[in-house]
């Protein structure tokens, strides 16, 4: 059982969670998971997070295969959100990135 079925108390991952307002958009693979709070929720944005995975993934695997807790050697994934969210973050976010 892994983190987001624990918290779900559900047997089957979730991949989306509607709380009204607010989106929570899940996507994970063996080895990470990400969550998107958004205010909205379509195709792109789930693509998007797809995508951020997959770079994160590719950017980062060496760092994640030894990884023991030690948060600061992701610190450059700062740079993966404009790129593959830009578009869709507010401009006052964008200016603090």
């Amino acid at each position: 059982m892994n983190l987001l079925q624990t918290v779900t108390h559900s047997k089957t991952t979730a991949q989306f969670i509607d709380q009204g307002e607010l989106k929570i958009v899940i996507e994970q693979n063996d080895q990470i998971t990400a969550i998107l709070f958004a205010t909205v929720f379509d195709l792109d944005i789930r693509n998007k997070l797809r995508l951020f995975v997959t770079q994160f993934m590719e950017r980062f695997s060496t760092e994640i295969g030894k990884w023991f807790g030690d948060a600061s050697q992701f610190g450059a994934a700062i740079e993966l959100i404009p790129l593959v969210f830009g578009d869709r973050l507010p401009s006052e976010m964008l200016k603090g990135i």
